[in-house]
Formats: structure tokens, C-alpha cells, sequence
């Protein structure tokens, strides 16, 4: 959802994103990808990767279920 909010002469954006609680990884995945899809920030593929107690990125297994 989004809603605009105005501030004296400047009008804001606040953008409401759903992001699901799990995503399922598939072929291809990598914690990068997945993170700039959901959150648009690739950056933030150690919060997944901590969530679920992921040591090594580069070992994601086709069909695990990641929290988010």
C-alpha cells in the first residue's frame, strides 16, 4: 500500500512492501538475489543468512524453507 502524507510544501511517500514470512529457495537462488526481491537491498542478505542460522551462503539447498 501507499499513502502520501504532506509536510508543509513537501509531500512523502510511505511505502507499506508485504514481505512474505518464508521463502521457499529454488534453483538459482542466491541469499543476494532473494534479499534485493524482497527488501530491494541486497545488502541485507545477513539478516536472512542470521535468521536461519545460515553459515555459508553459498550452500543453500533447493526446497528449504527460509524465515523472514
Amino acid at each position: 500500500a501507499m499513502r502520501i502524507r504532506e509536510a508543509g510544501n513537501r509531500r512523502f511517500m510511505d511505502l507499506h512492501v508485504l514481505v512474505p514470512d518464508t521463502w521457499t529457495v529454488k534453483r538459482g537462488d542466491t541469499l543476494w538475489d532473494i534479499a534485493c526481491e524482497l527488501y530491494g537491498d541486497g545488502t541485507k542478505w545477513r539478516g536472512i543468512a542470521e535468521k536461519n542460522g545460515i553459515t555459508d551462503p553459498r550452500t543453500l539447498q533447493i526446497g528449504r524453507v527460509l524465515a523472514l
